[in-house]
């Protein structure tokens, strides 16, 4: 059926065989449209170009393209700020909360009391640590928060012979959730208790800060103090005899300062452990009679009497730190003369039975004895003041210098005092022996018999031990009459 351009095309008016006898086909860049003309052996062909057929359907149809391009664009915008805000947070928010709940755990389970919370709707523990766990089959939660309603939400309770606070809270939210805080008391009476003596500690301290600084600047000042008086004495003494005099009494000033100042020098090294001892081999009675001679002038100064009982063997020698040995003994006897008013001295050395390289040195007097406080210094400098006699006066150093002394050297120091009596300086060190080549050697007094005739039973001892320990034989008077 033909129409002319102007008219409209209305396919109800197409009959319908003419309908079904059309088709459309593509050839090259044409398409065909044919269709066959009834009642004759006639087909009607219509070629339009591909190209112009799409530029005009696309001319046509842009805007409706183009809307559906936009409503595809707004689609995929909004699928991804869904994913964005909706989907994408919930995943981070569950690791949040998952990093959350174990952040909780580790805080729960580092606190030092036990905490426990724990719903008696459905019966379950909510959250706990081993504490809390750990007592948990020991307590009746129900009874427990009964009670401790009761009691301001506090009461006590025994488990396995230990005392425990517990406080129980209740929940706002969930009124069946309660909150259960158990305390140890009888570990919180203990960190109290450890609390105050590292209080009253560091008190002791600070006060014992102070007596050292104040007996420091008083065992100083006297000796400087003197010195200052000799020297000015000197420029007015204008005999040459006074003046020697002075000189003497000054050098002794400045030799205590000096030893003073080097024997807190000692202590330094010792406590910042730069000093060690050395070893070397000595001769315990070589050493001992230099160091009594260097005490004879002050001993004779006071008219004291000295002492030396030496039982062991004269020419065993032994190896060790004799400088810091000899120190040791020096200063003890030094304060053993200054605390002695009349009376003697004496010096014991010896060794423990069956050990004789465990050297015992005892230094005995017979002075007034010394206080408690004036011995607390042997664990802390310059605690206490010390004792001063007419020519000298002690250290409050002595003691503690010398105590770390014997600890470096293995061994220790024992200070026994009696009000009136005496004072006992027992000093024990581990000394090595030297060993003695194994051949005979003539003693100095071998052959010799010796005539004794003391009246001190003390200075007879001492005599026979020192002859017989040179190979002398000795005889004591009485015991000679006697046999006579």
């Amino acid at each position: 059926m033909l129409l002319p351009d102007d008219v409209d095309l209305d396919d109800s008016a197409i009959p319908a065989d003419t309908v079904l006898g059309t088709h459309a086909t593509l050839s090259g860049g044409w398409v065909e449209f044919s269709a066959a003309l009834p009642n004759a052996p006639l087909k009607v062909v219509y070629r339009v170009s591909a190209i112009n057929l799409a530029i005009d359907l696309l001319r046509n149809n842009i805007w409706l393209i183009a809307v559906n391009l936009l409503l595809l664009a707004l689609s995929m915008l909004s699928i991804y700020f869904i994913r964005r805000q909706y989907i994408r947070p919930s995943e981070n928010m569950a690791v949040e909360l998952e990093a959350e709940r174990a952040l909780n755990q580790e805080i729960i389970s580092s606190l030092p009391s036990g905490l426990l919370v724990y719903s008696f709707a459905n019966n379950t523990v909510i959250a706990s640590n081993k504490i809390a766990e750990h007592l948990l089959p020991h307590l009746s939660l129900q009874k427990i928060a009964h009670m401790a309603e009761q009691h301001h939400g506090v009461i006590q309770a025994t488990v396995n012979n230990e005392v425990y606070e517990i406080r129980i809270f209740r929940s706002q939210l969930s009124p069946d959730t309660y909150l259960f805080l158990m305390h140890d008391q009888d570990k919180e009476v203990m960190v109290n208790k450890r609390l105050q003596q590292a209080r009253r500690e560091y008190d002791k301290n600070v006060q014992a800060r102070k007596l050292m600084l104040h007996n420091l600047g008083i065992e100083l000042n006297q000796p400087v103090r003197k010195m200052h008086d000799l020297v000015d004495s000197l420029h007015s003494r204008p005999d040459e005899e006074q003046q020697q005099a002075l000189l003497g009494q000054l050098t002794a000033a400045s030799a205590s300062v000096l030893e003073l100042i080097d024997n807190i020098t000692l202590l330094t090294r010792l406590e910042t452990q730069d000093w060690q001892p050395t070893r070397e081999p000595f001769n315990p009675t070589a050493m001992i009679d230099e160091l009594l001679l260097e005490a004879l002038p002050a001993l004779n100064q006071k008219g004291l009497a000295l002492f030396k009982h030496f039982q062991l063997d004269v020419e065993q020698n032994y190896i060790g730190d004799a400088n810091a040995l000899r120190k040791v003994i020096s200063l003890l006897v030094h304060y053993a003369i200054i605390t002695t008013a009349c009376g003697k001295v004496s010096l014991v050395i010896d060794h423990e039975p069956e050990h004789p390289d465990r050297l015992i040195f005892q230094i005995n007097d017979t002075g007034s004895g010394i206080s408690n406080e004036e011995i607390s210094n042997l664990n802390y400098p310059f605690l206490s003041q010390t004792l001063v006699d007419r020519f000298n006066h002690g250290s409050g150093l002595t003691f503690f210098l010398c105590n770390q002394l014997c600890k470096k050297l293995n061994g220790q120091l024992d200070i026994r005092s009696k009000v009136d009596i005496g004072t006992r300086y027992t000093i024990r060190v581990a000394m090595e022996m030297e060993k003695k080549e194994p051949q005979e050697q003539e003693k100095l007094l071998d052959g010799v018999t010796a005539l004794l005739d003391v009246t001190s039973d003390e200075v007879r001892g001492i005599v026979t031990r020192l002859l017989q320990a040179y190979g002398a034989d000795c005889l004591v008077a009485e015991d000679r009459a006697v046999n006579r």
